[in-house]
């Protein structure tokens, strides 16, 4: 928010309304005050504020920092359109006056915009607009949830309106196409199913001028035998206070390649989602959001044409997301309930024999993740991260932990591991070599990953649990026209089962993405 020149004028000249020659001697003895002119905030709370000042002897300098005193009790309100002033007086019986001037809103308009529609913008200011009085805690929210959208970036003008103790307030956007197409390609893939993998993505955002979101995504891998990926996802605004539904369609398939080619192993799964979100708190030091929804899960696996798997998942889905800053760094933590709600919309039991792993339906899981970004100097910072699930009982494959990989324990391929319930340890210290604006075009990065994950009911032959710890460094690559580059080398540092399987490494891990 910014004030401009003409609205400090109106304030000095409002003050100036106020001559105060009439305090001719150098101090006042103080034993009370008076108020005329607040309708906001109660007399009695501004007695309070200066309450520590009965009984003194002021001086004239003294008396002008109680009405700054009572003008940034008007700012903690939250009115920052309010200015205390001192007027000219007579002090009698030690009371002294003080007027306050509380500013009405005047005009609003929006400027600068040329994607996003001043009817879109101007409703999800209206919380603040409709108010004779407008409140500076929940502008500063309004205008963080609208810079959350694609493309735009609000700010807000406070200026002197046409009319006596008004204001205008003037939103100034900065927008651009909010439409955009990405390439990306990683080699995060199965042995058998291809490491190597290509996706492209079409993100329309703001698509009927309403700040909805329309989001495509194919991914497919290189090799004959791969996996083939398509979603479709799409968000809207259902209220100006934040409040989003959202839906989601996704079809993937997949076939084995490799020496197990012959067996004909194949798979495919269908989902489909829907969820509202909130987000209760916004600030520049604290965010918190709630989400919930619904997930519906169709997935089949085959080996020569037969069904050896196949789950019906229904679960409702509940989550919980906050981050805070301070001084040196950010907190991050995530929190989300999965329950399956068994045979409810052509669900499965919880002994279903087809389920994979005869897992059944009617489980419930917790994931937490915690993250810390800690900044130890300009050019050096770290990022420690945990995450952990807890299952009540054996779960389906698409549900299980996975360990291994770029975001699990890096030295090992990706989802090495499948557990029911585990958690993961992971540090980082990142080197920023470019000083300035482009400090972040390159990262160095050192890391050390640890893991650990069991099955609640092994079957003959599977590992039941397992630690897994791997570490390496790696580069991170921002450059620009919205390109980047990650590339991670790590090597399997644990002795046990798994790693006599494939081995200490090292594993690579490459991703890249090109956003026009």
């Amino acid at each position: 928010m910014r004030v401009t020149l003409g609205f400090l004028a109106f304030i000095w000249a409002t003050m100036m309304l106020f001559p105060l020659t009439a305090l001719a001697q150098s101090r006042v003895k103080v034993e009370g005050f008076e108020f005329e002119g607040n309708t906001q905030v109660t007399s009695e709370k501004l007695s309070t504020a200066l309450g520590d000042l009965r009984g003194q002897e002021l001086t004239f300098d003294e008396l002008k920092a109680a009405a700054d005193r009572l003008t940034d009790l008007y700012r903690q309100e939250g009115y920052f359109t309010v200015r205390a002033a001192l007027p000219a007086q007579d002090v009698k019986d030690g009371v002294v006056k003080f007027s306050i001037i509380e500013s009405k809103l005047g005009k609003v308009s929006v400027q600068g915009n040329e994607r996003y529609s001043t009817e879109f913008i101007n409703w999800y200011l209206k919380p603040v607009t409709e108010s004779e009085y407008p409140d500076r805690h929940l502008l500063q929210r309004q205008l963080l949830l609208l810079n959350e959208f694609p493309e735009l970036e609000v700010s807000s003008i406070v200026e002197a309106g046409e009319d006596p103790n008004t204001v205008d307030l003037i939103f100034d956007v900065v927008d651009d196409h909010p439409t955009h197409f990405t390439i990306d390609y990683n080699n995060f893939g199965s042995r058998f199913t291809g490491r190597d993998r290509i996706g492209a993505t079409l993100d329309f955002g703001n698509l009927s001028g309403n700040g909805d979101r329309l989001t495509l995504r194919g991914l497919r891998s290189l090799a004959s035998q791969g996996v083939t990926l398509g979603t479709m996802s799409y968000s809207v605004p259902v209220s100006n206070s934040g409040t989003k539904a959202s839906f989601l369609l996704s079809n993937a398939a997949y076939a084995v390649g490799r020496e197990l080619e012959i067996l004909d192993i194949r798979g495919d799964a269908f989902v489909a989602g829907a969820f509202v979100s909130h987000p209760f708190i916004r600030t520049p030091d604290w965010n918190l959001d709630f989400n919930g929804g619904f997930m519906y899960q169709n997935i089949n696996d085959s080996i020569l044409d037969q069904t050896i798997s196949r789950d019906r998942l229904r679960e409702l889905v509940l989550g919980a997301s906050t981050d805070w800053g301070d001084s040196s760094g950010r907190n991050y933590f995530n929190a989300r309930m999965t329950q399956d709600l068994g045979t409810a919309f052509g669900g499965m039991s919880t002994d279903d024999p087809l389920s994979s792993r005869q897992a059944g339906g009617g489980f419930n899981k917790w994931n937490l993740d915690l993250a810390r970004v800690q900044s130890f100097s300009p050019k050096w910072f770290g990022i420690a991260r945990i995450s952990h699930q807890f299952a009540s009982r054996p779960l389906p494959t698409a549900e299980q932990y996975a360990l291994g990989g770029i975001d699990s324990v890096r030295g090992y391929t990706q989802a090495a591991y499948l557990g029911d319930a585990g958690y993961n340890v992971s540090g980082e210290i990142r080197w920023q070599p470019i000083e300035g604006e482009d400090k972040n075009l390159l990262q160095l990065v050192g890391f050390i990953d640890h893991g650990s994950a069991y099955l609640k009911r092994p079957a003959v032959g599977e590992i039941n649990n397992i630690s897994l710890t791997g570490a390496g460094f790696g580069v991170r690559l921002n450059l620009p026209q919205e390109t980047i580059i990650r590339a991670d080398i790590g090597w399997a540092l644990s002795d046990n089962a798994l790693t006599d399987q494939v081995g200490k490494g090292p594993v690579t891990y490459l991703t890249f993405g090109k956003t026009f």
